[in-house]
């Protein structure tokens, strides 16, 4: 579907919200919810507000006629393909299509059927010691860790700087959680590891982490917890929840802070954040950004089993879908990706990657096939 038709079409929905649609919108509309099962759900959950939700709790209001003229200026200018304007009430209609505004919203309960292609799953790999690598899988139990320590041989009481260290790597495709030594709980993303000692022991507990995780740390004044990161960040806490967002191929790391208070150290930049803040450390070395959120769950969904990505390029979702399902994905068009702006793709644990997919090249136009755990995609020519 070209990007003028879907502009169109959001401009249709607008009038058809505000009770001024035109017989030739009307019949517009109903053609195209006429072509497809897909688009009668999809338009029922965006009039529904289903799937705009998050965009209408956090964005302030418009005036509609604001939003229609945008859409015509990006009918005008579609060959730029830049804007993202964002609305709620009648107007979110408009943010959730992703051809007028490059915003888009997924969230489709589609059970899973058949065993390929498969969604995400609960795994992780422990090794012990460097030596001992055990496979873990059991939902709901972040000590599961400890048999397999206990069944390894046991440790002094008093772990000292020889104490066994433990690594947990999640692989592509999956998720686990862990409870560590001092009751603090750990939900580890696709594509994370995380080492840390069996037993706490010094004036800090410490633990490093490459890839995605959100901690909920036991509060512990005389030993405070750090995380550090590969690239030089760490994160000193108390006792507090947040989430930290690192991996490789991403040009920042990002802590996010749920409750607390988190100190943030990169080289010589510094900061503390609040809740509802979120530190934002750029890897060039140009420092520390803090941004205030208007919901920290868009950061920390994946936790329950929800994949969400707010306003991203599709390099960035194409990155976290590949993470989240454990698929390899490539472009045709880099340039391409840029091009078409920003995007929100929202996604349950149960559903099938081609289910997002589908609803991607619903909206697009992309094109894409599998062979394997591997995806080519096909971004529309101008």
């Amino acid at each position: 579907m070209d990007y003028n038709r879907i502009a169109h079409l959001a401009e249709a929905m607008i009038r058809k919200l505000t009770g001024g649609i035109s017989r030739s919108d009307q019949s517009r509309l109903d053609e195209w919810l006429d072509g497809s099962p897909r688009h009668r759900e999809l338009y029922r959950r965006l009039l529904s507000g289903e799937s705009h939700r998050w965009h209408a709790e956090n964005f302030p209001p418009e005036d509609d006629e604001y939003i229609l003229q945008g859409v015509r200026r990006r009918i005008a200018a579609a060959r730029r393909r830049r804007i993202a304007l964002r609305a709620a009430g009648a107007a979110a209609v408009l943010s959730a299509v992703a051809g007028a505004f490059h915003i888009y919203t997924l969230h489709m309960e589609i059970p899973q059927t058949g065993d390929s292609p498969i969604g995400h799953r609960y795994h992780a790999v422990m090794t012990i010691g460097g030596g001992l690598r055990v496979a873990l899988s059991e939902p709901g139990r972040e000590t599961e860790w400890k048999e397999y320590t206990s069944a390894a041989g046991a440790t002094p009481d008093s772990c000292t700087a020889e104490c066994r260290m433990i690594r947990i790597e999640v692989p592509r495709g999956s998720s686990y959680s862990v409870r560590l030594d001092d009751s603090t709980l750990v939900w580890l993303n696709a594509e994370t590891v995380i080492e840390y000692p069996e037993k706490f022991s010094g004036p800090r507990r410490r633990v490093s982490l490459s890839g995605e995780a959100c901690f909920e740390v036991s509060h512990a004044p005389d030993m405070p917890f750090a995380v550090t990161m590969p690239d030089g960040v760490e994160v000193t806490v108390l006792g507090t929840r947040f989430n930290v967002h690192s991996y490789d191929d991403m040009p920042d790391t990002r802590i996010t802070l749920i409750d607390g208070s988190v100190a943030v150290r990169a080289g010589p930049h510094q900061t503390r954040i609040n809740p509802c803040e979120q530190a934002v450390v750029d890897r060039n070395g140009l420092g520390i950004t803090v941004r205030r959120l208007p919901d920290t769950r868009v950061f920390t969904c994946w936790t329950e089993g929800l994949f969400l990505m707010a306003d991203a390029p599709l390099k960035e979702i194409f990155a976290g879908i590949g993470r989240w399902y454990g698929l390899e994905i490539a472009c045709d068009d880099p340039a391409g990706m840029e091009r078409m702006g920003l995007f929100t793709v929202r996604a349950s644990h149960r559903d099938k990657y081609t289910a997002v997919f589908d609803a991607l090249r619903d909206v697009t136009g992309l094109e894409y096939t599998i062979a394997g755990r591997n995806v080519s995609v096909k971004l529309p020519s101008e």
